[in-house]
């Protein structure tokens, strides 16, 4: 399967997938649908369109795009302190003039703040830390240490296994719900969600630029999350995201880290030459 671009004077391939008989037939169809990108909006011909200016694409929106995307892949060797706390500052509140109360650079319904910010650190993800759990406090940009528990790796569901496995640190974010509850009553839990996407926005963006990778993941085991981090799962906290993460070379951060499977490099030609015309390579 493969998806190509057609423009005035070419047909470019764009990507490509090949079955694999290694690879279960779920992860195919995956790649399949994702190639057809059906989120992109149905337009009718009868509606009229509206051409927007071309924005400046300059080499640095260019890195910044690429840099800004999903890390499946980590290096074996610890961060250092002053990485994390340059990752974690997008979360901190600082004080403004004349601002009531500290500021943060993501917002929150009424100023509530009510998504807590926790990280599981495996030994030696980060120098001069122990293995452990740990919440952060935006305040005082500082980490208090909960336990030094492990948490295994299966905690993060069977697709994100072998991830996991490379991933160093993981961080939750959690809502508080009496924090916002008397507030806003049955909207409270779509307001945390809606702040905790805008805080993992600003992780996502803030890493590569200290060499931390990181990912979105879904189907962790919210049971065995709060036991590790010693909240009460239930009416008063809920997990609503949580983040793989950890070292990355800089060289991941300037091209598209594919989420399957990919031919090297150095053997892309030798690849097509054996699956396409001879004209396509």
């Amino acid at each position: 399967t493969a998806l190509v671009v057609q423009s005035q004077t070419q047909h470019k391939i764009v990507a490509a997938m090949v079955a694999d008989n290694t690879e279960p037939a779920l992860g195919n169809e995956k790649a399949i649908f994702a190639l057809e990108q059906r989120g992109l909006p149905e337009i009718p011909s009868q509606w009229e369109v509206v051409s927007l200016p071309i924005p400046e694409r300059t080499a640095r929106n260019l890195q910044h795009t690429l840099a800004r995307q999903s890390y499946r892949h980590f290096l074996s060797q610890p961060l250092t302190r002053k990485a994390l706390s340059e990752w974690l500052s997008v979360l901190e509140a600082r004080f403004l003039e004349d601002a009531p109360v500290r500021k943060r650079r993501y917002g929150s319904a009424g100023g509530l703040y009510p998504v807590r910010t926790f990280l599981h650190l495996k030994e030696g993800a980060v120098e001069g830390l122990a293995a452990g759990s740990y919440v952060y406090d935006p305040r005082e940009h500082r980490l208090a240490a909960i336990n030094q528990r492990v948490v295994d790796d299966t905690v993060f569901g069977y697709d994100n296994r072998e991830m996991a496995d490379e991933a160093t640190l993981a961080l939750f974010l959690v809502a508080h719900l009496p924090a916002i509850e008397p507030i806003y009553t049955d909207w409270s839990r779509d307001a945390c969600l809606m702040e905790a996407g805008a805080m993992a926005q600003l992780l996502s963006e803030q890493g590569p630029a200290f060499d931390i990778g990181s990912c979105l993941v879904g189907g962790a085991d919210a049971t065995q999350v709060s036991h590790a981090l010693e909240f009460d799962e239930g009416r008063d906290n809920e997990l609503l995201l949580t983040l793989l993460a950890g070292p990355v070379a800089p060289t991941q951060t300037q091209c598209w880290q594919h989420p399957f499977t990919q031919v090297p490099n150095s053997s892309y030609r030798e690849w097509l030459v054996g699956r396409l015309p001879d004209y396509m390579v």
